[in-house]
């Protein structure tokens, strides 16, 4: 009979498989190590990356979860800016991450990246670029949301598509 392990390639859980069946009521095994894991997935969800996705944008706290990020699929780079004065740290090294520092424009080509997260005291002043570097049918995570948010939302282009607590999500198109 077949015995191992089936796992999902979006969350990287892990069910085990016994004499040729899937037991898939309990409680899953998730990969070892990076304790953020859960976060980075609810993070992939409100981005909206999916199998496939090339890059990814985390800006501020967000950045903490770089690593656990890029490990959820296979190919992801994620681009990880943290805080001023912190520009992904505690991320670099990890593979598929890529530490970079800022000013007020990012060095990144227009329409590239699949999923932007703004958080912390850089979502306002870079609103503006992460749309611009956002790719068609990408998401835009806002936390916090400015005051204006909705207004520049709208004239970027872009429409709110969920609403999470103090975070919103839009997207292009």
């Amino acid at each position: 009979m077949l015995d191992g392990t089936l796992g999902c390639p979006n969350c990287r859980a892990r069910y085990p498989v016994r004499d040729g069946a899937a037991h898939c009521g309990g409680e899953p095994t998730r990969p070892e190590g990076d304790p953020s894991a859960e976060a980075a997935i609810r993070l992939a969800a409100l981005i909206g990356l999916a199998q496939g996705s090339r890059y990814a944008l985390l800006i501020g706290p967000a950045a903490a979860h770089a690593s656990a990020l890029a490990a959820l699929l296979d190919g992801l780079e994620v681009i990880a800016v943290g805080e001023p004065g912190k520009a992904g740290r505690a991320a670099a090294g990890a593979a598929g991450v890529n530490p970079l520092g800022i000013g007020d424009r990012l060095p990144l080509t227009n329409a590239r990246v699949g999923g932007v997260a703004l958080t912390g005291t850089r979502t306002s002043p870079l609103l503006e670029e992460g749309a611009r570097v956002l790719a068609p049918l990408g998401r835009l995570l806002l936390d916090p949301v400015p005051p204006d948010a909705e207004d520049r939302l709208r004239a970027l282009g872009l429409r709110i598509v969920a609403r999470d607590g103090a975070a919103v999500v839009a997207a292009r198109g």
